[in-house]
């Protein structure tokens, strides 16, 4: 059975390997993106949810803070009639009721690891813009997961030629229905998608050069996870001891020199980041 199966796929490696490197197919890449643009756009268009506020879970917390940022009030939560507005408008069928009860009324302030900044931070910047409208964040949320599939069928088709990345590319917008929905829903699954293609594209690029600049690219990419989703902090030191070994020079002394350099500059590239929009946060 083995051969029969070799000899059909034969065709397909050809393909693969005679297109390799071909800069025709750059074409594909802004085709892809607005292909992943309309699998992450229409359904929410479709079942009447795009312009109505975070449906679930951890999503009105973030879109209370991002308020409290574009009223000035810092980093802070107040469920007052005006945050609850757009919600009791749209909660015929009860869904809200668990957000709209008496006893969710209250207000604070203060940074917390509870809830990361960059999305409060990301969404108040669309309310200066467009006024407390929820497209522009879920326009934003499918350009990001779109941004995501495109990095990662780079990555592909770096080491494995055209033909995985398009399939990586197929599976990876219509495998997981799940990955759909949360690809505009108003909570940080997409930025973390986002965060992880990054790192990996930077880690690749650093082991392949060792380059300062690459290690603080690589920095910069752990720093926006961080600042997605608290979970990847312990992916700071661990990506730290990578550089150590990832580091390049022209002798041992040398060697040793640049990894303890590249190590400096990625920390130091990731708290920067990690500073800029805790600031913004606190404004």
């Amino acid at each position: 059975m083995r051969q029969p199966f070799l000899a059909s796929c034969s065709p397909l490696v050809k393909w693969n390997r005679l297109h390799w490197g071909d800069p025709r197919l750059r074409w594909c890449l802004p085709l892809m993106f607005l292909l992943a643009m309309g699998v992450y756009c229409l359904p929410p268009i479709l079942r009447g949810q795009w312009t109505q506020p975070p449906k679930w879970g951890d999503g009105p917390d973030y879109e209370n803070i991002a308020l409290q940022l574009y009223r000035g009030n810092g980093f802070s939560r107040c469920s007052d009639a005006e945050f609850f507005e757009p919600y009791a408008a749209v909660n015929a069928d009860g869904r809200y009721d668990y957000l709209l009860g008496p006893s969710t009324a209250h207000c604070g302030s203060g940074l917390t690891a509870y809830r990361p900044p960059l999305l409060p931070v990301v969404m108040a910047g669309t309310y200066h813009v467009f006024g407390r409208k929820f497209w522009p964040i879920r326009l934003i949320h499918a350009a990001v997961m779109a941004t995501t599939v495109l990095l990662t069928s780079i990555l592909i088709y770096r080491f494995a030629g055209p033909l995985p990345a398009i399939l990586g590319a197929g599976i990876f917008l219509l495998a997981d229905p799940c990955a759909i929905v949360m690809g505009t829903a108003i909570r940080t699954e997409s930025w973390a998608c986002l965060a992880l293609a990054l790192i990996a594209f930077a880690a690749v690029r650093f082991a392949e050069s060792g380059t300062l600049k690459a290690a603080a690219c690589l920095g910069a990419a752990v720093g926006l996870a961080i600042l997605a989703r608290t979970s990847f902090v312990p992916w700071l030191p661990l990506l730290g001891v990578g550089v150590l070994f990832w580091g390049r020079g022209t002798s041992h002394r040398q060697a040793y020199a640049h990894r303890l350099a590249a190590v400096a500059v990625f920390l130091a590239v990731a708290l920067l980041v990690l500073e800029e929009i805790t600031l913004s946060a606190r404004r």
